[in-house]
Parts: C-alpha cells; structure tokens; sequence
C-alpha cells in the first residue's frame, strides 16, 4: 500500500493464560476496534499515521526508564521520563509508534513531547508474578524497566544544613512525590543510624519536586548532628543518604562593659552586672 509504513512485529511480554492486566490509568479499552479502523482509512487514502516530520525525525524524542518502585507484596511501578532535544514540540499519537506493553498501549504516557527533559511523565503498574517488567516503545525506540534492571525510586533527597546556631539549625531536603501523597519527615540524633529523634509527619503532594525543611532548637553547642530525610508513600518507605553538621560554640563572654559612647567632650561607660 502506497504510503503505509509496516512496523516489524516487536517480541511481547508473555501473560499466563487467564491473568489479569493491571492498568494504572487512562486505560483505552476499546482502543484496537479504532486502530483497526484507522488502519483502514490508512489503506483508503495512504495517509501515514503517526510519523514525525521531516525536520523532526532527525531528533526524535527519546524514552528512558528513571526507576522502579515496590508498591507492597507482588506489585511494582515503572517510571518512564523522556527527553527531546529537538527545536519544537513533537506530537506522536498512541498507536505502533507510541504504546506500553504488556497492558493496553495506552497507560498515561504522553502523545505530545516538549522541547527538554522530563522525569517521572507516567508510570506502569505490572504484577511481579505475573511479568517481569514493562516496556515503552516510541518512535521505534523500546526501553525496558524492571525491579532487576532498573534503579529503584528515591522519594526523598537530604540537603546541607543551614542556619546553624549554638542550639538550633534547620534541616532542608526535596521530596517527590510522583503523584501520590507523601509524608516526610527528619530523623536526627548526635549518632546514625539510630539517631533518636524526629521531626513532626508532614505530607507533600502533586507531581513536582518540592523543598522542605524542618526547625531544630534545644541543641547543643559544639556538637555534631546527623540527620536523614525519610519518605513515605504507604507502601514503601525510603531513606535519605545521612548528612551531619556541628552547631558553632557559645561565644567567648564579654568584658563586662560596652564600648564608650560619644556624646560629648566626656565619654560615658555604662556597665551591667551578670
């Protein structure tokens, strides 16, 4: 057929017979009735489907695999992120060129891809006893993501301290939350990892990465801290890398008097007691 571009047949995740497909959002069931449809208006009028322009199919958008998280018991999700380094937004509808498997092809990933990077875009939730991981196909290139292959997931990151002070400080860290609620809180102690205490449970939620901190006092002066933030999105709990500082010592004490003031031809020294 004039104008039609056969895509060679991809190797498929096998399912065992009777297993259910777990589908994590925007799930198109009737999505093959209408790409066999199209197929054949693809025939009729030799229209292309799917197909980059000329001046983008030399910077195609490129899938990756950011990590895998446990979601409890057999179940993992698989975040898929991409990057397009070409000049312009590149519009690749799902079909041959743009699905997940195994599942529907469609799964939340995106049919539109703006100029730059994006982590964490969608994610594929696949039963562990059931397959081994999941694929994204784009544009021809595949990626594949599994517990085995893949990096798993960091909710949370620990910062430097900053305002330190002779008995107090404030922890900074970034947590992202991909999505689902997130709480997050700071364990910290004079020792790690046991530390001994923690901050207040806070939540974060939405699809950014976003800052947090936590204030510190009642510490003591020339000592050292360590502290990790800890996330949490009820199925897995994550620990940040551990980060130390030592709060500065109390200043040496006055002399017991301030300096002169002038005010006139005579200088006046007030002075205190305690």
């Amino acid at each position: 057929m004039s104008g039609f571009r056969v895509r060679p047949a991809l190797p498929r995740l096998r399912r065992a017979a009777g297993a259910p497909v777990l589908v994590e959002r925007g799930a198109r069931g009737r999505w093959s009735c209408l790409f066999a449809a199209c197929l054949v208006l693809v025939g009729a009028f030799g229209v292309v489907l799917a197909t980059p322009t000329s001046s983008d199919a030399a910077s195609p958008p490129v899938p990756f695999v950011d990590c895998v998280t446990s979601l409890g018991g057999v179940l993992f999700a698989v975040y898929f992120g991409y990057s397009n380094t070409s000049s312009n937004s590149i519009s690749i509808p799902v079909g041959v060129d743009n699905f997940v498997d195994p599942g529907t092809p469609f799964q939340g990933q995106p049919e539109t891809f703006n100029q730059g990077t994006y982590n964490r875009v969608f994610r594929s939730v696949f039963d562990s006893t059931l397959f081994v991981g999941v694929t994204w196909t784009l544009n021809g290139q595949t990626v594949f993501g599994s517990p085995s292959t893949s990096p798993p997931c960091q909710a949370g990151v620990t910062a430097p301290a900053s305002g330190l002070a002779t008995s107090s400080a404030t922890l900074n860290g970034a947590v992202d939350p991909a999505g689902e609620d997130t709480a997050w809180h700071f364990d910290y102690g004079t020792s790690a990892p046991a530390y001994g205490q923690s901050t207040a449970t806070q939540t974060a939620s939405g699809s950014q990465v976003q800052l947090v901190r936590a204030a510190l006092s009642n510490l003591q002066p020339s000592t050292t801290y360590h502290f990790r933030l800890v996330t949490s999105n009820g199925t897995a709990t994550s620990d940040g890398a551990d980060q130390s500082f030592i709060t500065p010592a109390v200043p040496a004490s006055g002399s017991g008097s301030l300096p002169a003031l002038n005010v006139g031809p005579s200088a006046v020294v007030p002075s205190f007691t305690g």
